[in-house]
């Protein structure tokens, strides 16, 4: 298997963002998620194991904080509501943008 360089680039370049957000969320107190790095994407979840309620909160409040644009917001066949927003961050001046996108997954209760 060949090495991919590109592929690491942009992991880095995600992983520098992922720092910077980690550093802001301590900063202003916003609550943990779970960070999943694949490419030059994030994809931020709140944690499965908290409250429908505290997970909804987590979700706007990173929304809010990231100035991410909501999607559609859309329930499974299984009554699971699913939120979705997603906003670009840049690791510095010069690299390509880290799409970041966060997910909520409130079970119906």
């Amino acid at each position: 298997m060949t090495p991919d360089p590109d592929g690491h680039r942009w992991q880095m370049l995600a992983a520098r963002v992922l720092v910077d957000l980690e550093t802001e969320a301590t900063r202003t107190d916003l609550p943990v998620l779970g960070w999943t790095i694949s490419g030059a994407r994030l994809l931020g979840r709140p944690l499965p194991s908290r409250p429908a309620e505290e997970i909804l909160t987590a979700w706007q409040a990173w929304t809010h904080h990231l100035d991410a644009e909501p999607a559609e917001e859309h329930t499974t066949p299984l009554g699971t509501r699913v939120l979705r927003s997603s906003a670009a961050r840049s690791p510095g001046p010069g690299h390509i943008d880290v799409k970041v996108t966060l997910v909520a997954e409130l079970l119906d209760q």
